[in-house]
């Protein structure tokens, strides 16, 4: 739920180590392995920009995975990363960008704060509505 996250990763991930940052790309299921060079640096982008932006800017899904510790092979022999995770003020005003190509379109205006606590919000209950329809399967 932040502006953009800088990720630096200062050790050398091998093609055949697992675990690790993953993104999964728009409209699709299936995760896939940030493979990064020595001394990369990532950028994901949030929610917040992708909001503020009208989704022209799309957040990247991501997580961080672990290595499978019963496969000593696939393990990388080292990672160090460092997150900066970049966020407006509190109190800063976000207001969209038109979403039509004429700008025009309603645009939303709120604070920071206001953005995040309901990005939040309706994470946690999304979450609990696909847990509700999963018990029901």
């Amino acid at each position: 739920v932040s502006l953009f996250t800088l990720v630096l990763q200062v050790e050398e991930c091998s093609e055949q180590a697992t675990g690790g940052l993953e993104i999964c790309p728009p409209h699709q299921d299936e995760w896939l392995p940030v493979r990064c060079g020595r001394r990369s640096l990532v950028v994901n982008i949030g929610d917040c920009l992708s909001f503020w932006t009208n989704g022209r800017v799309p957040s990247t899904r991501h997580r961080v995975s672990l290595p499978d510790a019963a496969e000593p092979s696939q393990r990388s022999t080292g990672r160090l990363s460092f997150a900066f995770f970049v966020n407006p003020r509190q109190d800063a005003m976000i207001r969209q960008v038109p979403a039509g190509a004429e700008g025009e379109g309603p645009r939303v205006t709120t604070t920071f704060y206001e953005w995040r606590k309901n990005r939040i919000r309706h994470a946690i209950e999304s979450k609990s509505r696909s847990k509700a329809t999963a018990k029901e399967r």
